[in-house]
């Protein structure tokens, strides 16, 4: 089934689409720009393809400014062209109070019989990985390339506790550090020193940090395929264990 539907939340209306084949079991909240649309079908199929088989639904929010809506709190670049509005926190309410219970309905599912999964890329991959500090929905966190190097990021995450027990993927290209942004060029180190915090955190049963070919920009559909895959594949794990 491929549906589009608008859902009204507090300050704006949001445009979902939904991909999915069956009763839904999971639901992974997938955050992207609308440019990314034409290439959903082909994403819900690649994680299929990658083992995937329970009946799941990937359903896509558009997010109409990328800067201002994923951004976690106000970053301005002191020097360059860099503005970020810091209005994270909207949009995780939407996501809470609006947009999930709406997918809930339309699919006729119970929200507490689903696991719920948030997966981005870039600054959706930042986002995605702090909405597990501010709310217990999400059981897990798909960040591909995620804009972990975002100012402050790294101090608040080791300072602060998750909100419950989830599974977080990580994964970054090789060459994503090498680049003359002195901001950017700190996700390197930021990734590796969030993963080996996770690795010992009590609260997160798997997790994961995955080195792709190239930099920012290659294969960004793969690799988000290829997490939420993965992530998946840890939820069921965690239910099979859970019987």
């Amino acid at each position: 089934m491929t549906e589009t539907l608008q859902v009204s939340a507090k300050k704006r209306d949001y445009t979902i689409h939904i991909h999915s084949y069956g009763v839904t079991d999971t639901m992974v909240t997938y955050l992207a720009m609308p440019q990314m649309i034409p290439k959903l079908t082909d994403l819900y199929w690649r994680i299929t393809e990658l083992g995937y088989h329970a009946d799941y639904s990937l359903v896509t929010v558009e997010i109409e400014d990328w800067n201002r809506e994923l951004s976690p709190w106000e970053f301005i670049e002191p020097v360059g062209n860099m503005s970020f509005a810091g209005e994270g926190e909207q949009l995780l309410l939407d996501l809470e109070q609006s947009i999930i219970p709406c997918l809930c309905e339309q699919l006729q599912v119970k929200q507490d019989k689903v696991s719920f999964m948030i997966a981005g890329y870039s600054l959706a991959g930042l986002f995605s990985l702090w909405a597990l500090y501010q709310t217990k929905l999400f059981q897990a966190a798909v960040s591909c390339s995620g804009s972990l190097w975002y100012p402050g990021f790294l101090e608040y995450a080791m300072g602060q506790e998750l909100k419950g027990d989830c599974d977080i993927y990580l994964s970054l290209g090789r060459r994503e550090e090498k680049v003359q942004n002195p901001y950017m060029a700190k996700v390197g180190r930021v990734t590796k020193k969030l993963y080996k915090n996770y690795q010992t955190d009590a609260r997160v049963k798997h997790t994961v940090l995955e080195w792709n070919e190239g930099n920012h920009f290659k294969e960004p559909l793969e690799r988000t395929a290829k997490g939420i895959a993965c992530a998946m594949k840890w939820q069921w794990q965690n239910r099979q264990g859970s019987d």
